[in-house]
């Protein structure tokens, strides 16, 4: 145990692999779900899908809905939580208060995603993950068991939410009014087709003051979003602060044989789950009718479990080949996960917004794009940490935090 002298950030001895390798593969995974809303082949609200899309982009769409959408946010949420209840731990060992230091990071982290919603992209994560760190505060001495059990609480509620809205949905099919029934069900809502519009003319068109005030717009609308998916990110992050109170990131390899259980519940409950969760978005593209209900039902538990099962299996690959070049590329971006986070953004709306190009290009075009910012950021990780020990924004989040105790410390 290190000698008390004041709450300082982690240094490179003490880092875990597994850790930065598992922020890796959720920076990577993000991108493949933001894609969509950078470009403007998606909206955030539902609209209208087009007659005739091709068969590539549907194919493409599937294939995120059912393996990415919800499960890296997820994958962020849990090592938010792991990483806010080990700094939480490490002041206690010192004998200092936590709270303080806490309240401190989430802090930050809130204007930092401020900022980046405003300014560069509506569709942040920093800012809710910020203010959620608040309210985790409430929960930092709590035992694993208290953790687990709010969390499933967290998540619980919006389950029983859609469960009721399904059963009332069924019976509004078996005894309502036929018009009614095909007017829920006719997929149009104006005031989405509204927001598109003002995006694609603020975007590809509008000066720079008038893309900030389509952003604070979009927030406005995200923020309702965040009520129905909060409480599962919100379960995540009390999930991963459970598994570092348990103390099973100390020593991995101890704790083999739990972390094989949670790979296979993972991903044998999950990957049904996420794939219902897909075929419902083709049946119900906007999500409006029964499909579309239980579909959300399947992703809101679905997300989370395939969450935990590809962190788990990435976990046990990276326990046998620790030095592998998989492992060392993608620990290497998770070293660097909130710059490379914050480079996307800035990168890919610099590209739709800077060509004027937003809501022009499929799904796959998109994508494409994005692979290669991928491709950039996975070869230039590992180069860029050659020369500095941490990222830009994680030194300056550091510095703030810490002050100059953040000076010569490792990311």
């Amino acid at each position: 145990m290190e000698k008390s002298g004041g709450i300082a950030p982690v240094r490179g001895s003490e880092r875990v692999v597994a850790l930065d390798v598992l922020r890796g593969m959720g920076i990577i995974g993000i991108l493949f779900v933001n894609i969509g809303l950078f470009s403007g082949s998606q909206q955030i609200l539902p609209v209208a899908p087009p007659e005739a899309s091709p068969i590539y982009d549907r194919i493409v769409e599937f294939v995120i809905s059912a393996f990415a959408e919800g499960k890296f946010i997820s994958t962020l949420a849990f090592l938010f939580g792991l990483g806010f209840a080990w700094q939480g731990m490490r002041a206690e060992e010192r004998g200092e208060s936590s709270g303080k230091l806490l309240l401190k990071r989430v802090s930050i982290l809130a204007l930092f995603g401020l900022v980046h919603a405003v300014l560069i992209w509506s569709g942040d994560i920093l800012l809710a993950y910020g203010l959620m760190g608040f309210v985790l505060i409430l929960f930092r001495r709590r035992r694993p068991r208290t953790l687990l059990i709010w969390a499933g609480v967290s998540i619980g509620l919006p389950l029983l939410f859609l469960v009721l809205s399904i059963a009332s949905f069924a019976l509004f099919l078996a005894f309502g009014d036929p018009d009614q029934i095909a007017q829920s069900q006719a997929g149009t809502f104006p005031f989405a087709e509204s927001l598109a519009e003002s995006a694609r003319e603020a975007y590809n068109s509008g000066s720079y003051p008038e893309m900030v005030i389509q952003r604070v717009r979009e927030l406005a609308v995200l923020a309702i979003g965040v009520f129905f998916i909060g409480p599962f990110v919100f379960a995540m992050m009390l999930t991963g602060a459970a598994v570092a109170r348990a103390g099973w990131m100390r020593d991995l390899i101890s704790h083999r044989a739990g972390i094989k259980r949670a790979a296979k519940i993972g991903l044998s409950v999950g990957l049904p789950l996420n794939i219902a969760y897909g075929v419902s978005l083709v049946l119900d593209p906007a999500s409006t009718g029964l499909a579309g209900l239980i579909g959300l039902f399947c992703w809101l538990l679905g997300a989370p479990l395939l969450a935990i099962g590809y962190m788990a299996s990435m976990s046990l690959f990276v326990l046998r080949r620790p030095g592998s070049a998989v492992a060392s590329r993608l620990s290497a971006i998770g070293r660097l996960a909130l710059s490379n986070y914050l480079l996307q953004s800035i990168v890919m709306t610099g590209i739709f917004y800077g060509l004027a190009i937003y809501g022009e290009l499929g799904i796959t075009a998109s994508l494409a794009i994005a692979l290669v910012l991928l491709a950039a950021q996975i070869a230039a990780s590992p180069v860029y940490l050659r020369r500095f020990s941490s990222g830009p924004v994680e030194w300056l989040w550091r510095r703030l935090t810490y002050g100059g105790k953040s000076a010569k410390t490792s990311a």
